[in-house]
């Protein structure tokens, strides 16, 4: 029997179904023969994503983002990764733009062969604070004189 190993707990692809065929004549002798069907799962899975925005403070390269899901004709939870291929753009420090490239892999291996691309954009979404100088508390008055 061909089984795919599988990267879950469920295995699923390729496998092999054994029938046993018997045939009579009118003198009642009787014979018999095995056919091994093999199914063999050589199809690659398709994956499909949505780009997806974070905070700068919650942005975790090893997390996903957004909504990433796998399909395939035999495996019914297919595998997936990601590289991260850098920022994009960033206007500037704080807002930029990540590209991720996903490799999506069923049970039996099989990999989609076309790269599917996935633009994170990391917001700053913190507003600025003011950082006091010179001594000076919040709600300080200081007198500053004209100059003439």
């Amino acid at each position: 029997m061909v089984a795919c190993v599988g990267d879950d707990d469920l295995p699923e692809g390729s496998k092999s179904l054994m029938r046993t065929w018997y045939v009579a004549d009118a003198c009642g002798n009787i014979g018999h023969d095995d056919q091994v069907i093999t199914f063999l799962d050589v199809t690659a899975p398709m994956g499909s994503l949505t780009h997806a925005e974070v905070a700068c403070s919650e942005y975790d390269p090893a997390a996903a983002y957004g909504d990433i899901s796998g399909s395939d004709n035999c495996d019914s939870e297919v595998a997936y990764t990601w590289i991260d291929l850098g920022v994009v753009s960033g206007e500037a420090d704080g807002c930029q733009q990540i590209e991720r490239e996903y490799a999506f892999v069923d049970d039996c291996g099989n990999a989609s062969s076309v790269a599917t691309f996935q633009n994170i954009a990391v917001l700053d979404t913190l507003a600025p604070q003011f950082t006091y100088t010179c001594g000076l508390g919040n709600g300080e008055v200081v007198t500053v004189p004209c100059a003439g």
